[in-house]
């Protein structure tokens, strides 16, 4: 009896050891299982940081090489841009280039179109290799052409390509070397007016940079927007400091207020200047703004300067038109009254007859037969309605 008790406890102690040692062993397991766990967690984890931080790298590469195309196609509009390529600058674009050309044409793309505002960005030589590398790939992409405010050499070329085309601006260049005040005796009474009052013109050179007078400038245009009266219609907006590089500002002054202000930008290919904006202050005296225009033109003078422009602007009746039967021609003119009257074309553009400008005519082009849905709604797009921003 008493051995059976024995064997007994030693069995049952036999069996307490076994049972401690899978609870020994479960638990090592446990740990192991979860030390296994941890680190498969902080191996994701760490391969997830260096996965954001690629990430990361390539967003600021992608950004680094917009901004990179962004100078580029600064530098092109400068050096071989038209009157109406700065618009480019005041959207996002793309960019198209081609092997073997050193231009690009800046495109936007709006409802299935691609609308290229002015001539394309590149030597003459370049322009058949480029535009027609260009028209390749828009018909690739499912894209249709719309050439906005490009020049008559431009146009002329483009005949046989784009089936539609449409004189609706012209361009106003002035000659510096001109004495206004010679040949208009309004002007010269004004000059004599602001003189006696006491205006003068500066320049302001960013070097170093006037944040006081760069904000002043951004006063006046705000209150020469409210001025405006009536609907509008525009390319680009008031961006006067986005970007410094061939750009020259002048201003008048009044006392110490200053009350008027214009900028340019670069031409080169044309060995000039083109007047972007000019704002004045609604308080200004009346003959401000002919004090800075006339400012100006002697300034340009003195450095040698034959080209100014202040670029396209619509033309009273359509001149011609192209790819469209005579009913259509009729119906599209009739539009283009309705447009003009309610937007007071004509009347915007009558100030700069004073400056003895030389009109050239700038045309609307499109690449296939056919003006649809899409083509109306990029065109909506791509002139703005409403003030400037």
């Amino acid at each position: 009896m008493n051995r059976m008790i024995e064997a007994n406890e030693k069995l049952n102690k036999n069996i307490n050891v076994i049972k401690n040692e899978e609870t020994l062993y479960l638990r090592k397991r446990e740990k192991a299982e979860v030390a296994e766990v941890a680190e498969v967690a902080e191996v994701a984890e760490v391969a997830e940081v260096a996965e954001e931080e690629k990430t990361k790298a390539k967003e600021k590469e992608k950004e680094k090489e917009k901004g990179n195309e962004r100078e580029n196609l600064k530098k092109l509009i400068i050096r071989y841009g038209s009157s109406a390529s700065e618009a480019m600058l005041d959207f996002p674009c793309n960019i198209f280039q081609t092997p073997g050309c050193i231009g690009a044409i800046a495109y936007r793309t709006e409802s299935k179109c691609a609308v290229v505002i002015g001539d394309p960005l590149c030597p003459k030589d370049e322009i058949s290799k480029l535009s027609e590398a260009f028209h390749s790939y828009c018909l690739k992409s499912g894209l249709n052409i719309i050439y906005i405010t490009v020049s008559e050499n431009f146009a002329k070329w483009a005949k046989n390509y784009c089936k539609i085309s449409m004189e609706v601006c012209e361009e106003f260049i002035f000659d510096p070397e001109i004495d206004i005040c010679k040949v208009n005796s309004r002007v010269r009474r004004k000059i004599n007016t602001a003189t006696k009052h006491g205006l003068t013109i500066h320049e302001y050179i960013p070097n170093p940079i006037d944040k006081e007078l760069e904000k002043s400038f951004l006063q006046i245009a705000k209150k020469w927007q409210e001025s405006i009266k009536g609907p509008n219609v525009y390319l680009g907006h008031l961006n006067f400091f986005v970007n410094y590089t061939g750009r020259r500002w002048f201003y008048v002054k009044d006392g110490e207020k200053v009350t008027s202000m214009l900028m340019l930008t670069r031409m080169e290919i044309s060995n000039g200047w083109l007047l972007k904006y000019m704002v004045t202050s609604p308080d200004a005296i009346q003959s401000t703004s002919e004090f800075l225009v006339t400012s100006l033109f002697k300034i340009l003078k003195s450095e040698n300067c034959r080209f100014l422009t202040k670029g396209p602007m619509p033309i009273d009746l359509l001149g011609e038109i192209r790819g469209f039967s005579s009913f259509m021609v009729w119906f599209i003119a009739f539009i283009y009254k309705i447009i003009n009257w309610f937007y007071k074309l004509k009347k915007r553009k009558l100030y700069w007859f004073r400056y003895q400008p030389k009109l050239s005519p700038i045309y609307l082009l499109f690449y296939r037969p056919h003006i649809g849905i899409n083509e109306i709604r990029a065109l909506r797009k791509s002139f703005r309605t409403g003030d400037p921003q």
